[in-house]
């Protein structure tokens, strides 16, 4: 299921696990039927090391997607 993100509010992502000391996110941007997503779509790749001993990061990717959205007004 596809989730609905406001892009001109801040919208995180949280990776979690017990052992985690860092983590990569790929953000893919496309336009279509997201089934149909390519390597092309790729956009950014982004890693973190988590912060003390949290085992969390946290990935804030709405700013990241708006610079792709093109609004058109009539």
């Amino acid at each position: 299921m596809a989730t609905k993100i406001n892009l001109r509010s801040p919208f995180y992502i949280k990776a979690q696990d017990t052992d985690l000391a860092s983590a990569t996110l790929k953000l893919y941007i496309a336009t279509g039927d997201f089934t149909q997503i390519g390597t092309s779509d790729l956009k950014y790749t982004i890693s973190k090391s988590e912060l003390g001993s949290n085992n969390y990061v946290v990935f804030e990717v709405s700013e990241l997607i708006r610079d792709y959205l093109d609004v058109e007004f009539d």
